[in-house]
């Protein structure tokens, strides 16, 4: 992480700032702020919004987050961390992104609906995503390592638009979890 600093120096007549309290004298006072910019680039996906999540803990997903990991498809489970949040159960359509480690490590889109985790379409494992744009509160679009997908509510339901290639698809219904730890 990079750090700049800028310095700002501020001269300003004592007279101006004392309101001329009884002195005549044009005194100077030296008034120094310091400004510090840090560079967040990592390799955390970018995001066309700096959205800022509801708590994850509140919604279906909330189970895994307790947890600590994720089911995956086939068996297994992946433990994650979250590294975007936008997680909103006002909105049709809210999404987080969590880094996977383990066998299964890449990344994936958390879709979530009012609140409920959407599992249909499964959730996908890839290396990297890209970033994630939204068009209104009902439409994102998910930039899968150069494939874009479109994913919309219609019908009070989540449309994709087409499927990327994935290392794993996750299970959010756990129908075959066995327990933290259990790979």
């Amino acid at each position: 992480m990079k750090l700049s600093h800028a310095c700002l120096i501020v001269l300003v007549p004592a007279a101006l700032l004392m309101g001329g309290c009884g002195s005549s004298e044009n005194q100077t006072v030296t008034v120094t702020s310091t400004v510090t910019n840090s560079d967040t680039s990592t390799s955390h996906p970018a995001s066309s919004s700096q959205c800022q999540g509801k708590d994850l803990r509140d919604s279906a997903f909330g189970r895994w987050m307790k947890l600590g990991e994720i089911p995956v498809n086939g068996g297994g489970a992946a433990s994650f961390e979250v590294v975007e949040n936008c997680y909103d159960p006002a909105q049709p359509l809210s999404y987080a992104i969590v880094q996977l480690a383990g066998e299964q490590s890449g990344q994936a889109v958390i879709l979530l609906q009012h609140g409920d985790f959407v599992n249909d379409p499964a959730p996908v494992v890839v290396e990297k995503i890209n970033g994630v744009t939204r068009s209104d509160d009902s439409h994102i679009t998910v930039d899968f390592d150069g494939q874009e997908v479109n994913y919309s509510v219609e019908q009070g339901k989540v449309q994709a638009s087409g499927q990327p290639k994935a290392k794993a698809t996750l299970d959010l219904t756990g129908k075959d979890y066995r327990g933290p730890h259990h790979s």
